[in-house]
């Protein structure tokens, strides 16, 4: 049976058993004058060092007899793919042959030329496999790896196929080098209490406001490290915005909630984006107000906001792929929050009205950073069914930490 924890992807024409046959023997004699390597236009230098490393290794078996034809090149086929095994099968008047078992290709089993010359290639299975089924095979082995690294590193959701192509495509044009954006939004520093619960050791209880750096923007922080690797071992420099959502203070209730009037409000969540900025490990990070971000500032931003908030209850999404049961998934699943940062004990269509609002918001600022930054990818630490909401106007990709608080 097929090794179950390789993924086969497939990066070049595949070579038939005969045509691998003599590509073999060209590469074994140093003799490249074939047919072979015409038709798949194969680079000499490949073809050269494919010759040094197979004289190489075929020494180690000068004095052997009776020994399989192409074991030198099974061995530098294992040292391509770790994982794989084989057994040598005796024969009565011939040489032993060796038998071997991989993920299939398109129903067959590619041959030892398109193996080694890259044409076929293996990678140990991920959960991105499991996620992207049909983007895997087309994306770069180097970008599905660093990608892989960070979400499990960084206990991310891992994200759908339908995200996964908006992700790759930021990637693409990055590595490109095209001006990107990775943009973080990041909550006031509102009063925790531990749950007792490890998967999610808090729970926010609206009782004050602080001044440092709230638990959905540490969350954020402590990811810096990982992005950093992801950076580097894919030579991306984004630049790396983040934003608070000052706008909290234009709401009295919330206000009243952890005692603070608008304008102390606003003190305090200056000083946690300034504490922020103060303490990430990536450079040049760019720091703002959410409101900042319009040109009208807090007026613009509330304009912005109650269009979208008539636009979303009315049922008009607009490039959004979801429908308006959402805003009720998210009161169920925020009740617990919302009871203390709002009112306890309401139903189910007032905390429905509260989700809605919020959406809007998160539209507003995906409308916004549309405009403002080129080729924008969010991360975020806050509830990830809001995600959707920032591709209001054009489609923005979205990667979510799983979530810390209820």
């Amino acid at each position: 049976m097929p090794l179950p924890h390789l993924f086969a992807v497939q990066k070049g024409p595949l070579i038939s058993s005969r045509e691998s046959r003599n590509l073999l023997m060209a590469i074994s004699t140093g003799d490249f004058d074939t047919p072979e390597v015409k038709k798949y236009h194969i680079n000499n230098k490949r073809l050269l060092a494919l010759h040094s490393e197979y004289t190489v290794t075929q020494q180690k078996y000068k004095n052997s007899k009776r020994i399989p034809q192409n074991l030198a090149f099974y061995d530098m086929l294992k040292k391509r793919i770790p994982e794989l095994q084989w057994q040598i099968i005796e024969r009565e008047k011939t040489n032993p042959i060796v038998n071997f078992n991989l993920p299939l290709i398109n129903n067959l089993q590619p041959s030892l030329a398109s193996l080694l010359l890259g044409n076929a290639q293996y990678i140990g299975k991920n959960k991105l496999h499991k996620q992207w089924p049909t983007l895997v095979p087309k994306v770069d082995t180097q970008v599905l790896t660093a990608l892989n690294t960070f979400f499990a590193n960084t206990d991310a959701i891992y994200p759908t196929e339908y995200e996964g192509v908006k992700i790759i495509k930021w990637l693409t044009a990055a590595k490109a080098g095209k001006p990107s954006t990775l943009f973080l939004h990041t909550c006031p520093d509102y009063s925790v209490e531990p749950t007792g619960d490890d998967s999610k050791p808090y729970k926010h209880n609206f009782k004050s406001l602080g001044n440092d750096i709230g638990q959905i923007a540490l969350r954020i922080l402590n990811t810096f490290p990982e992005l950093a690797n992801l950076f580097n071992t894919l030579g991306i420099a984004p630049r790396v915005v983040v934003t608070i959502a000052d706008y909290e203070a234009l709401s009295a209730q919330t206000c009243r909630r952890v005692g603070e009037s608008k304008t102390t409000f606003l003190r305090k969540v200056r000083q946690s984006l300034s504490a922020f900025q103060d303490k990430s490990t990536l450079p040049c990070i760019e720091a703002y107000m959410t409101t900042e971000l319009f040109s009208g500032g807090e007026k613009s931003w509330t304009e912005t906001v109650s269009k979208y908030k008539v636009s979303l209850k009315n049922s008009d999404l607009g490039a959004i792929a979801i429908g308006n049961s959402i805003f009720d998934k998210i009161a169920c699943a925020r009740k617990a929050l919302y009871s203390k940062w709002f009112d306890s004990g309401k139903s189910t269509e007032f905390y429905s009205e509260i989700a809605l609002s919020q959406a809007a918001e998160y539209a507003a600022i995906g409308c916004q950073i549309a405009k403002s930054f080129q080729n924008c990818l969010v991360l975020g630490a806050d509830s990830n069914l809001f995600g959707p909401f920032y591709s209001s106007v054009m489609a923005i990709p979205t990667v979510y930490l799983k979530r810390r608080y209820s």
